[in-house]
């Protein structure tokens, strides 16, 4: 929090934080701001209209059909899985996004540290920074949360990016840039702050956004999921391969052993695919 010289100031300030007020601390650092994460970043994509962020109410029905017009194929329902996999991202980039949005709470070092509370949410974001040797620099990401009425702080999101080029990825001049490190999304421990939440496990995302002047923006992402289990209207096999139940396809066969040595097997079959 930013001292005061007055105590009725502190007051003031204090009451403002508890109820979720615009931060009054220190103007954020450009480069941490720049770095922080948010949806346009992590979020994975096939097209333009996976980088627009779903609404906080946005929810998938599992009565959505994603029928195979054909026999299902690997790749046929991609986007599906895109744009599901952004929701769950999104359920903990916006909180980052709003948080520091505002002034940090605390300046201390290379540490920004912005807290503030909304729907009786104590969401606290910390970020800290390092110049490396060859120039990049490297920040570090822990969102921790609590129910204001638990008072226990639960980490569910954290990671680390490394940035080269002083544009960066997304900045308009055209010079090259790099984005590169890895976030893991806790759902496991969100469901413990928001009781409303029905996704459980981990889902880790390393990340590699490379900007060449000519070429132009390349975006690599690995997803590693960990013990996760969707929420409603995630893709899950039945509804990336759905059953085909009037589809008949018979089928019958034969194996023949002619000798009792069982060296020679005489294997037949018949049917309809």
């Amino acid at each position: 929090m930013k001292l005061s010289r007055l105590f009725a100031s502190a007051l003031v300030t204090s009451a403002m934080a508890a109820c979720g007020g615009s931060g009054t601390g220190s103007v954020a650092d450009p480069s941490y701001q720049s770095a922080a994460p948010s949806y346009q970043r992590f979020s994975i994509a096939q097209s333009d209209a996976d980088a627009v962020q779903p609404t906080e109410s946005a929810q998938v029905s599992t009565s959505q059909n994603m029928q195979a017009d054909c026999h299902p194929h690997l790749f046929q329902r991609s986007h599906e899985i895109v744009s599901r996999v952004n929701r769950h991202f999104a359920k903990l980039l916006r909180h980052i996004e709003d948080t520091v949005k505002d002034n940090p709470s605390l300046k201390s070092g290379n540490t920004h540290v912005w807290e503030n509370v909304k729907d009786g949410i104590d969401r606290r974001f910390t970020m800290t920074g390092a110049t490396n040797a060859d120039g990049s620099a490297t920040f570090t990401y822990l969102l921790e949360m609590e129910a204001t009425s638990a008072a226990k702080f639960v980490t569910v999101f954290s990671g680390t990016i490394t940035t080269r080029g002083s544009a960066g990825v997304d900045g308009g001049a055209a010079a090259s840039a790099e984005e590169k490190g890895s976030v893991t999304f806790d759902f496991t421990a969100l469901s413990t702050v928001i009781t409303s939440e029905k996704a459980r496990g981990q889902i880790t995302d390393a990340f590699d956004h490379l900007k060449d002047p000519v070429k132009g923006i390349n975006r690599t992402a690995a997803l590693t999921l960990t013990n996760f289990l969707p929420d409603r209207g995630m893709v899950s096999t039945d509804t990336l391969y759905p059953a085909q139940k009037d589809a008949i396809s018979p089928r019958v066969g034969l194996t023949y052993v002619p000798w009792n040595n069982r060296k020679t097997v005489f294997r037949g079959g018949y049917g309809l695919f």
